[in-house]
C-alpha cells in the first residue's frame, strides 16, 4: 500500500486566543491532511504551516473550500453522507486531479526527523473550540525496480500565500510584482474579484497568454474543473499535468506582468484584489 491514512498528533487548543496548533511528526512523507473541526470555513481565519517557525504555507478558511470546490474535491457542505456534524477542511500537498503519478506527488511534503513543522489554525468567534486531524502518509523511502531502497530529499515545496494587487482603475490595471527567480513556478492564480473580464500575462514586452472570462471557464469546465463565483483562475495546469505546465516566473529581463482588465460597466474600481498565488519553490539543501 503506497499510501495510508493516519491520526495527528492532538492538537493544543486556546479558545481564548482562538488558536489551535499541532506538531506534524517529521520523518513520513505527506500529501493531504483533513481537518475534523465545529468551525466553518468561514469561522477560520487563517491555516498556517510553519517550518522552523518560518511561514511556508498560508490559506484563509474561504481559500481552501473554494479550492477544494475548484480541484472538484467532494465537499460534505450538509454531512449528509459522513454523518458527521464537524467541517472537514482539506490541506493539499499532493493534487490527487493529476494524470500521472509524478504529477500527483510532485508537491508532496517530504519531511525528515530534523525538521520543525508546525500547523496553526486561527478561528473567530467559536465559542468552544473542537479539532482533530488525519494526515495521509507514505514512507520516507523510495523503492527502486530492483527492491533496494533510498531515502526521500525535499528539492522542492509547495507554496501558498495571498498577495494583494492595487487595481483602482475599470479597464487595465497591472500587477508586476511577483517575485521572480528560477526555481520559483505557478501553479496557479485566485485573483478574487467578480469584475475580470481578461487576463494578459506578459513577459519581457511580449504577450505569451491572453483569455477572456468566459474562455476560461470554458476550458475549466472542460477539463472537469468547477469554476468559483467571484473568482478568476489563472491555472497553468487545467489539463492535468502538474510538473510538465508549471508557468515559469523568470524571465530574461526580468519583467513578468498581469495585464488585469475590469468591467467597464463594473460598479467602481475593486481597489485591491487579494491573490492567492499556488507556486512550486525549490528549497536550498
Amino acid at each position: 500500500m503506497r499510501k495510508f491514512w493516519k491520526p495527528m498528533l492532538p492538537f493544543d487548543i486556546s479558545n481564548e486566543e482562538q488558536k489551535a496548533t499541532v506538531k506534524i511528526t517529521g520523518g513520513p512523507t505527506y500529501h493531504r491532511i483533513h481537518l475534523i473541526t465545529n468551525a466553518t470555513h468561514d469561522k477560520i481565519r487563517r491555516v498556517r504551516l510553519l517550518n522552523h517557525g518560518v511561514e511556508k504555507q498560508s490559506w484563509k478558511g474561504s481559500q481552501l473550500l473554494y479550492l477544494q470546490k475548484y480541484l472538484g474535491s467532494f465537499v460534505d457542505d450538509a454531512a449528509t453522507l459522513t454523518g458527521e456534524t464537524a467541517n472537514r477542511v482539506i490541506i493539499p500537498f499532493s493534487e490527487m486531479e493529476c494524470r500521472t503519478d509524478e504529477g500527483q506527488d510532485f508537491t508532496e511534503l517530504v519531511t525528515s526527523p530534523a525538521d520543525s513543522w508546525v500547523l496553526e489554525i486561527e478561528f473567530a468567534g467559536v465559542e468552544e473550540i473542537a479539532v482533530k486531524g488525519r494526515a495521509e502518509r507514505s514512507s520516507a523511502f523510495i523503492t527502486l525496480p530492483d527492491n533496494s531502497q533510498h531515502k526521500k530529499v525535499r528539492t522542492q515545496m509547495r507554496r501558498a500565500q495571498t498577495l494583494q494587487m492595487q487595481a483602482h482603475a475599470l479597464g487595465e490595471n497591472i500587477y508586476a510584482d511577483f517575485p521572480q527567480s528560477a526555481g520559483r513556478r505557478i501553479r496557479r492564480m485566485f485573483f478574487e474579484c467578480a469584475d475580470i473580464e481578461r487576463i494578459i500575462v506578459q513577459r519581457d514586452g511580449t504577450d505569451i497568454i491572453e483569455i477572456s472570462d468566459s474562455d476560461n471557464k470554458y476550458d475549466q469546465l472542460e477539463a472537469n474543473r468547477k469554476p468559483q463565483p467571484g473568482i478568476f483562475c489563472f491555472d497553468p495546469l487545467v489539463n492535468g499535468f502538474g510538473k510538465m505546465d508549471l508557468f515559469r516566473t523568470m524571465s530574461a529581463d526580468t519583467e513578468l506582468q498581469f495585464k488585469v482588465y475590469i468591467r467597464h460597466d463594473a460598479t467602481k474600481p475593486p481597489g485591491v484584489i487579494p491573490v492567492l498565488v499556488d507556486y512550486v519553490e525549490v528549497e536550498q539543501q
